[in-house]
């Protein structure tokens, strides 16, 4: 009777469990390292992107602080983009840029500030930021007053992103006229 010769050659069942566990552990870290630089990525990028929003922001408010006149602390009503009509106590101001008097508020939905003509329906106001500025659901808001006593707006811009506050900041102006 012939001998078969044993065959040494391939590998052994443990062997490839042990390539596959290597090979397994290694997936996990990349897969890991991938999802943390992209985190960090979005994290640096909202950033980036908010800085631009609130630097857009203070631009446009203060161009209409700057050059208001008549300015009046009264009660208006208005009606929002959900069809609610809202009654605030708003600072409204002869507008230099625009030419009639105006008031700004926050849009419930994903407008940001609007800037409203005093007496007409926040549906035929505009926005103060347009959507291309307001990127990755960044949206903008204002609180302001005016001081009569020192001649200054007093406003604070928020950034807030998925309903959450991201950035925050205030800012005085004085009217030149």
């Amino acid at each position: 009777m012939k001998k078969r010769k044993l065959n040494s050659g391939g590998f052994t069942l443990s062997e490839l469990l042990v390539v596959v566990l290597i090979l397994s552990i290694v997936m996990i870290v990349v897969v890991g390292g991938i999802t943390v630089v992209k985190d960090s990525y979005n994290s640096i990028k909202l950033k980036a992107e908010s800085d631009t929003l609130m630097s857009t922001t203070i631009a446009g408010v203060m161009d209409e602080m700057r050059y208001a006149g008549d300015i009046k602390t009264e009660a208006q009503t208005f009606t929002d983009s959900s069809g609610t009509a809202k009654t605030e106590t708003v600072t409204t101001f002869l507008s230099g840029p625009r030419g009639y008097r105006i008031f700004f508020s926050n849009d419930s939905g994903s407008k940001g500030i609007m800037v409203n003509s005093e007496g007409v329906a926040q549906s035929q106001s505009a926005p103060l930021m347009t959507g291309k500025t307001m990127t990755d659901g960044l949206i903008p808001s204002i609180s302001y007053t005016y001081d009569e006593a020192t001649g200054l707006f007093t406003a604070t811009i928020t950034i807030s992103h998925k309903g959450a506050e991201f950035a925050k900041q205030t800012i005085t102006a004085r009217p030149l006229n």
